[in-house]
């Protein structure tokens, strides 16, 4: 979540209602690098699902099949509460998805 792609989020669920008069809600993944934690609290104040996928947002397979406990820590954990942090969004607010 960046000033360049906030505006298309703004746009395409700003006003916009499910069929029961819900507002529409999306869940966002979020990584640390380029994020704009003011924006993802704004979107969280909105009624949308924050969750993080890991620190480093890493492809590479092989890296996460070898992943120790620390690393898992560093990787989802602390992401977490980075995210809470910088965000300001409480830490059982945020989900996080494990590979």
């Amino acid at each position: 979540m960046n000033p360049v792609n906030y505006p298309l989020y703004e746009e395409l669920f700003s006003n916009r209602v499910n069929p029961n008069g819900h507002p529409i809600t999306i869940s966002l993944y979020v990584t640390h690098e380029y994020t704009d934690y003011s924006l993802v609290h704004q979107l969280w104040r909105q009624g949308h699902e924050i969750a993080l996928h890991s620190m480093s947002h890493l492809t590479n397979t092989q890296y996460w099949k070898e992943l120790d406990g620390p690393g898992w820590k560093g990787e989802v954990a602390d992401q977490k509460k980075q995210l809470a942090y910088f965000a300001n969004i409480p830490e059982d607010d945020v989900s996080a998805k494990y590979l």
